[in-house]
C-alpha cells in the first residue's frame, strides 16, 4: 500500500461512551438481538473528551462533578457525565436519536416507520427522509442552518427554533435524573458556541433547575454565561476534536 511507513490511528467517536452502565446502553429488545450488538453506542465522544480536557485545566471540580455537555451543531447530542465518565448520550445505535438536528430527525416514534413501510416506503426513501429531510429543515421547510432560521421572520422558522430549544432542554432535564442533578452545563458545537439566542431559549426552560443566565455575558459569548447565584454553572467552550485525534496519535502511535 502507499505510505506503508505511516502509522495508522483509528479514533472512534463512540469510545468515550464505552464505560456507560448497561442501563443506559441497553434497549428493551430480546436478548438475542442485544447479543448481535444492538445497543446504544453514543456519539460526539471526541467532543466530550475535548470539553473534559479543557475543564480539567480550567475548573477540575466541574470536570469531575455532575456535568452535562450539550454539543449543538448540524449534528447535536446531549451527554451526561459523572466523575469524568459518560453515563448517557442522547444518540444511540445510530446518529438519528435524541434531539433534532440540521436534517436528522432526532427521537421518533418507531411506529411512524412501521406506518410508512405499510404505505410502501422503501429503505432508500426512509434513509433519505430520516437523514436528509428532517430536523430543522423538515420542521421549517426553509433551511437546516440555525443562523438562517434565527434571521428569518417567518412563523415556520420561529417554530423550528423553539422546537429545537425545548427538545434540547427536555433532554438536559431528563439527564439530570441520570446523574442526580446538574452542577455544570457546557454548550459547544457551532450552535452552542455562537448562537446566544438559542442558549437563552434553552436556559429559559431550565430555570426551575436553578439555572440563572447572565444575559450580558451570554450575548458576548463569554466563557461563563451563568450568574454567580446560579446553581448550574454554565460554560461556552470550543470543542477541539482535531486535538483529540492528534493526542491519540501521540499516545498510541509510539
Amino acid at each position: 500500500t502507499r505510505f506503508a511507513q505511516l502509522i495508522q490511528i483509528a479514533a472512534f467517536d463512540t469510545s468515550f461512551h464505552s464505560q456507560q452502565p448497561a442501563i443506559s446502553s441497553c434497549y428493551p429488545l430480546p436478548l438475542a438481538l442485544r447479543h448481535e450488538g444492538i445497543r446504544a453506542y453514543g456519539f460526539h465522544g471526541l467532543s466530550c473528551q475535548s470539553i473534559i480536557r479543557q475543564l480539567l485545566a480550567l475548573d477540575p471540580k466541574a470536570a469531575t462533578g455532575k456535568l452535562i455537555i450539550a454539543h449543538l451543531g448540524n449534528g447535536a447530542s446531549i451527554t451526561a457525565v459523572l466523575d469524568g465518565i459518560s453515563q448517557a448520550n442522547s444518540m444511540g445505535f445510530s446518529t438519528l436519536d435524541g434531539v433534532p438536528m440540521g436534517t436528522r430527525c432526532g427521537h421518533l416514534d418507531a411506529g411512524i416507520l412501521l406506518y410508512l413501510l405499510e404505505q410502501g416506503w422503501t429503505h432508500q426513501q426512509l434513509n433519505q427522509l430520516l437523514y436528509k429531510e428532517s430536523g430543522l429543515l423538515g420542521l421549517s421547510g426553509i433551511s437546516s442552518d440555525m443562523r438562517e432560521l434565527i434571521s428569518e421572520a417567518s412563523p415556520q422558522a420561529s417554530f423550528a427554533v423553539d422546537f429545537f430549544c425545548r427538545r434540547v432542554a427536555q433532554e438536559i432535564s431528563s439527564f439530570a435524573t441520570v446523574i442526580g442533578g446538574i452542577e455544570t452545563l457546557v454548550f459547544t458545537g457551532g450552535i452552542g458556541e455562537h448562537q446566544a439566542i438559542v442558549r437563552a431559549k434553552i436556559a429559559a426552560h431550565l430555570v426551575w433547575l436553578g439555572l440563572k443566565l447572565d444575559g450580558h455575558a451570554n450575548l458576548q459569548n463569554k466563557q461563563i454565561i451563568s450568574l454567580p447565584s446560579s446553581t448550574i454553572e454554565t460554560w461556552v467552550l470550543t470543542s477541539n476534536e482535531q486535538y483529540e485525534l492528534y493526542f491519540a496519535a501521540q499516545v498510541f502511535g509510539k
